[in-house]
């Protein structure tokens, strides 16, 4: 090997280690901006706005890429390193809350070393009100950022005394017991969720506030 093929094998492997330097400060930087920062855009989209109130308790990785479960198992994963395209949670609570009813947001967002890829996903509200001793609505208000649109949940969820009445019949009838299933199949025996339009969904979620 010449000096020549030598300097540009180092000044190649120098340019590769100056972007992956360069690349790890803009994606941690561009990740630390979906907090206070948005809080303008957030206002205009009907979101609630993170201020003192709100703390972030954890930050989670989820998955590579934005793949359903089915897709990522026909996806080497060799191919997914190479991709590098993380997508995280960040899972916020509320304490003294200035608005009605909101209890948690979650705010889902990429990160990877390709720096064009750092981009926001997606952020949704969780409003829960009390309906009686045994049922509450849970209110579900959302962006993606990835589509532009607006998306609302509004479900019936099942207290806690009736997801407890299904664990013990399974265990009195010798039945494998899921929670998350079976909470989920509680919550469709008892309602069906409704998703009504943003318009709707705003002027409900303000008869709720009154």
């Amino acid at each position: 090997m010449n000096r020549k093929v030598r300097n540009i094998i180092f000044v190649l492997l120098g340019l590769i280690l100056a972007y992956s330097v360069l690349a790890t400060l803009i994606s941690n930087y561009l990740s630390k901006q979906y907090g206070a920062e948005l809080n303008l855009k957030r206002t205009k989209l009907g979101l609630q706005p993170l201020d003192s109130n709100w703390t972030c308790d954890s930050v989670e990785f989820l998955q590579h890429g934005n793949y359903s479960i089915n897709q990522l198992k026909e996806i080497p994963e060799w191919s997914l390193q190479l991709e590098n395209n993380k997508l995280y949670c960040e899972y916020w609570s509320v304490y003294n809350p200035t608005t009605k009813f909101i209890k948690t947001k979650r705010v889902y967002y990429f990160r990877s070393l390709w720096i064009w890829k750092n981009r926001l996903m997606a952020e949704y509200d969780n409003y829960q009100k009390p309906l009686d001793d045994i049922h509450q609505s849970n209110f579900y208000l959302g962006y993606n950022f990835l589509e532009n649109e607006s998306f609302v949940s509004i479900d019936t969820l099942i207290s806690q005394s009736k997801v407890d009445s299904m664990r013990a019949y399974a265990k009195q009838n010798n039945m494998y017991w899921c929670g998350t299933a079976a909470i989920q199949m509680a919550i469709s025996l008892d309602t069906k969720p409704y998703q009504p339009r943003v318009s709707e969904a705003l002027k409900l979620l303000d008869n709720w506030k009154k």
